[in-house]
């Protein structure tokens, strides 16, 4: 998962915070609020997009891989 949304979901949750808070302390405690609560719906979204698009992740090498039922050699 890339750091991307982490670093989107953050920066937005800052934001908000700057926006709605009125004091300076609110305005803190809202941005941290915000910046967990965004941070962890973009991961849930990346997440679940993954998993909706069928998101296959192979660590082996595929050329070494034989297909089933192959013959390892003529006969």
């Amino acid at each position: 998962m890339g750091m991307g949304g982490v670093l989107g979901g953050i920066s937005c949750g800052i934001i908000l915070g700057r926006r709605l808070g009125r004091t300076t302390g609110l305005k803190i405690l809202f941005g941290m609020i915000f910046a967990a609560v965004c941070g962890a719906v973009s991961i849930a979204l990346a997440t679940f997009g993954c998993l909706a698009s069928g998101y296959n992740l192979n660590i082996t090498d595929s050329r070494r891989k034989k297909r089933v039922g192959a013959r390892s050699a003529p006969r």
